[in-house]
């Protein structure tokens, strides 16, 4: 049983950890360079991309039984994050215009509703959880996409903590608000291991599409959003090598 346990357990806390890696910075002024957290915003959005084709694109048809109804579903989760955008303002795509919005190279001081931001984050972190762990002769961990959720966490985690400075949210509070959406990504992959195997392929199917549409979007708006007319060697280096790992670690999964 602990050999069942031990692996889902290393991968829930490697998820949270993105999350809390920076919850130290709640108490500082400090703050990452642009370029650096540009970088890291890039290698998660074409890891996540990478991900999408690699791995669960072809997990979701395999087993489809319907392609059309499939397919639809991935429609659903692009339509499905656009409404989530509009509660997170695109703190989920990492850039969330960092200069304008989290003080950086500016002396304005902006306030942001943590309400509608928490809840969309939530329900973001929640659903591209769900297809992280099956069971098959024993719990299976999605590698590649657990590596992905991970490299797209720090990014969110980082902004996340600057907006909650920015709202003077005292250290306690931040860190449990960082807590609660560091357990929505392990609460959605319990989701897919206790309700999904209960259900025809198609479910199966339908809901890994669902997630297809969800991340197709964040990866999309995280590679494109953003100064994406802009030539530059370092992102594009990046983004290949953020490719060949994927591609290596869908081969070897």
């Amino acid at each position: 049983m602990m050999s069942l346990i031990i692996p889902l357990a290393i991968a829930y806390l490697l998820i949270m950890a993105g999350f809390l890696l920076w919850s130290p910075l709640l108490k500082g002024r400090r703050t990452l360079s642009p370029q650096l957290l540009e970088l890291s915003i890039t290698a998660g959005g074409a890891f996540l991309l990478g991900i999408c084709f690699t791995d669960l694109v072809p997990k979701a048809f395999d087993s489809s039984e319907s392609s059309l109804l499939t397919a639809s579903f991935v429609l659903l989760g692009l339509v499905v994050q656009i409404v989530i955008d509009y509660l997170t303002d695109g703190a989920e795509h990492g850039h969330h215009h960092q200069e304008e919005q989290i003080g950086m190279h500016t002396n304005v001081e902006r306030h942001f509703p943590l309400l509608g931001l928490m809840l969309g984050l939530c329900i973001h972190s929640f659903f591209e959880g769900i297809p992280l762990a099956r069971y098959d002769d024993g719990i299976v961990i999605d590698r590649p996409l657990m590596l992905g959720i991970v490299l797209h966490n720090i990014p969110i985690g980082y902004i996340l903590v600057q907006m909650l400075r920015q709202n003077q949210i005292k250290v306690g509070k931040g860190i449990a608000l960082l807590l609660l959406l560091a357990i929505m990504t392990p609460l959605g992959s319990l989701l897919g291991l206790t309700v999904l195997p209960e259900c025809s392929e198609q479910v199966e199917a339908c809901a890994i599409a669902f997630v297809v549409g969800i991340l197709l979007h964040v990866s999309l708006s995280l590679l494109f959003d953003h100064q994406h007319h802009r030539f530059s060697w370092s992102k594009l280096t990046v983004i290949v090598v953020a490719f060949v790992l994927v591609i290596v670690l869908s081969f070897s999964a």
